[in-house]
């Protein structure tokens, strides 16, 4: 798919990280497509690369140690890693913004959250203080938040009114992607629920791609058209979200699932996956699964699986996939 028909793709992304001489290998060959109005969910375990991704997307990675191996990025057919650092600038917060995973520590202490709202709009739009004032009350209602609380602090506010807080911040310029990077994490059940109903009707309402990164599979069923399973750094599977809960291929994918616990059957055992995910520093030869892989084949341990696509929609990288074996699992 050419990249003027999607809002992101990303093609073959390698990111790695040198710490004390050492080699991070963070992201390894990612590819993600996401046109417009679309939802597409990065799910896996911490340490997997999900962050780096996204840091990726707005040319945020941590210098000097981060470095972006080979790769490119378009957002609305522009080449990221092409722009100069003022047109970054422009890009991120109007065409791209991010919900960051922590909202105690986006939110500045000591400024409104009327001023935080409005400050994108300042620097993207050159509205009048006045004007973007007004728009940001209008933001915090569109949120569910009353109007009149925009004069007040980050520490007047819950931990679920904050992230909704961060997401007005990141929807104050219309942006044509937005990144969501755990968005529920540190909430209890009912704000949870209440910021994935905004994140719906926010899809419902605008052509706005999303990119949600997470680590629960609940949430991507929620609100996510396709899904990208990554593991030590490599999608390992992808599809649509019909693909990945009714036609999963994947070991570590059904390792997700069995994980889950079973509210049918309350007696059931969790199926926990073996072992850790791998040091990236030290990542193991052939597939980075195979010492957890209760499939794991000889072949697995020495080569590198390659993609198989398994329909238009759905591929898995697996060696128990190969030009004359289907539905392994």
């Amino acid at each position: 798919m050419d990249a003027q028909q999607n809002t992101l793709e990303i093609k073959n992304l390698t990111v790695e990280y040198v710490v004390d001489d050492e080699v991070v290998h963070a992201v390894t060959g990612v590819n993600i497509a996401i046109p417009a109005g679309r939802t597409f969910g990065l799910v896996g375990e911490t340490g997997a690369g999900k962050t780096t991704t996204a840091l990726s997307i707005l040319n945020l990675l941590p210098l000097p140690a981060g470095r972006i191996v080979s790769g490119e990025i378009f957002v609305n057919g522009q080449d990221v890693f092409k722009l100069s650092p003022k047109q970054l600038l422009a890009m991120r917060g109007s065409q791209v913004a991010m919900v960051f995973q922590d909202p105690m520590s986006s939110l500045n202490p000591i400024k409104t959250v009327g001023e935080q709202i409005a400050e994108g709009m300042k620097i993207h739009r050159g509205v009048s203080d006045k004007e973007a004032l007004r728009q940001a009350t209008s933001m915090l209602e569109m949120v569910g938040i009353p109007g009149d609380r925009v004069s007040e602090y980050p520490h007047q506010f819950s931990g679920g009114m904050k992230q909704r807080v961060i997401i007005a911040i990141a929807l104050a310029c219309n942006p044509d992607l937005l990144i969501a990077d755990e968005p529920t994490t540190a909430l209890d059940v009912t704000i949870q629920a209440q910021v994935l109903k905004l994140i719906r009707e926010l899809k419902e309402q605008s052509r706005m791609a999303m990119l949600i990164i997470t680590h629960a599979l609940g949430i991507v069923a929620e609100v996510c058209d396709s899904v990208g399973i990554m593991y030590a750094g490599r999608i390992v599977e992808c599809g649509t979200l019909a693909d990945i809960f009714d036609n999963l291929r994947h070991p570590y994918t059904r390792g997700l699932f069995d994980s889950l616990p079973d509210i049918e059957n309350r007696r059931a055992e969790l199926k926990p996956i073996p072992g850790l995910i791998p040091d990236p520093m030290n990542l193991p030869p052939g597939c980075a699964f195979h010492p957890r892989c209760s499939y794991a084949k000889p072949e697995c341990s020495q080569d590198l699986p390659q993609v198989r696509w398994l329909s238009d929609t759905h591929y898995v990288c697996c060696h128990l996939y190969n030009e004359t074996t289907e539905n392994m699992l």
